[in-house]
């Protein structure tokens, strides 16, 4: 994934996507507009895509932030920038996103 440099545009049209990883993409510089239509993505990770990374992970003068300010459950880089309703679990595995419905 070293070569993205966008996400796919198809991708917007995936209404039940609910979990999101972007790894390793250093070519991915800035999110989509259409990032903002995915209102049922519930978690975000991004790990090692430094520049995005750095245009999500403040949510004062990111200019992604936006994008992506509805998504309740947000990881950077290891480190949770949001998390709704929930104490912070203490690590992020790639492969599992833990559920934290707590009953739901």
């Amino acid at each position: 994934m070293a070569k993205l440099s966008s996400l796919p545009k198809g991708l917007q049209c995936v209404t039940t996507l609910s979990k999101l990883i972007i790894e390793s993409c250093p070519n991915l510089v800035s999110l989509p507009e259409w990032m903002a239509n995915l209102t049922g993505l519930q978690y975000l990770v991004l790990d090692k895509c430094y520049n995005l990374s750095e245009r999500c992970s403040n949510k004062v003068s990111g200019a992604d932030w936006p994008k992506i300010a509805h998504i309740p459950y947000i990881n950077i880089n290891g480190r949770w920038i949001q998390l709704v309703g929930h104490n912070k679990p203490h690590y992020v595995d790639r492969t599992h996103i833990p559920d934290l419905s707590y009953g739901k």
